[in-house]
């Protein structure tokens, strides 16, 4: 697995970081990343192609078992290790080329699955009803999953994953399922709320066009396949 690194940052204080990250393969080396550290608000993107071990480095992240491959490394969330923690004491989101979304739930429903944590039913509401404004979705309030475009529902799947407030959110191939002219748009939206809710983030993809522009964008990594 060779990999290639470019890196644009600068300095900020780092909300998450990776340290010396291996992973191996039935017992062989796969692939190893230079360090990396993202301020709030950036964007570090994994290209490569199907089988390098892009979804594989975001399950590994995310605290999810792995039963192929083994990650060592050290990972640091606003400076506390992740290390031992099980993938619901993270405080990492993640957002999937699929909107994974409840059929039987409403749009205000399945946002709601994200705000478990605000005190009262009128106050997620209210949270619900004024994110949905700001996304142009204010009229989905009601729909089921099935009466929106692909658009729609990843937008409604982002602004689940942000309003549950983790710290740092994975992208797995988000925008893939869209037709160019709406990824354009979803992809302009996403990024803007990233910098706006001060959320580090990881895109995993195919597509070069999907990184954010500078400064947003924090490096690239570029695995890939060794046969």
């Amino acid at each position: 697995m060779m990999l290639t690194w470019r890196n644009w940052a600068k300095e900020p204080m780092p909300m998450f970081e990776w340290r010396n990250v291996t992973f191996y393969q039935a017992g062989q080396r796969w692939f190893q990343l230079p360090d990396l550290a993202l301020a709030a608000g950036q964007v570090a993107t994994v290209m490569g192609p199907s089988g390098s071990g892009k979804t594989s480095l975001l399950r590994w992240i995310l605290g999810e078992p792995i039963d192929y491959a083994r990650g060592e490394g050290e990972l640091l969330l606003v400076g506390q290790p992740l290390k031992g923690l099980d993938a619901n004491q993270r405080r990492v989101g993640l957002v999937q080329q699929q909107p994974l979304l409840f059929p039987l739930l409403t749009v205000a429903d399945n946002i709601a699955l994200g705000l478990r944590n605000e005190a009262t039913k009128e106050n997620r509401q209210q949270r619900i009803t004024e994110a949905l404004q700001e996304v142009g979705l204010a009229d989905k309030l009601s729909a089921f999953p099935a009466q929106l475009s692909g658009g729609e529902k990843a937008r409604v799947s982002l602004l689940r994953s942000l309003l549950n407030q983790p710290q740092l959110l994975l992208m797995d191939e988000p925008f893939s399922a869209l037709d160019k002219a709406r990824r354009q748009q979803v992809r302009e939206w996403t990024y803007e709320q990233l910098a706006r809710y001060q959320i580090p983030a990881i895109l995993v993809t195919h597509d070069v066009d999907d990184r954010p522009s500078e400064p947003q964008q924090a490096g690239i990594f570029q695995l890939e396949q060794e046969y």
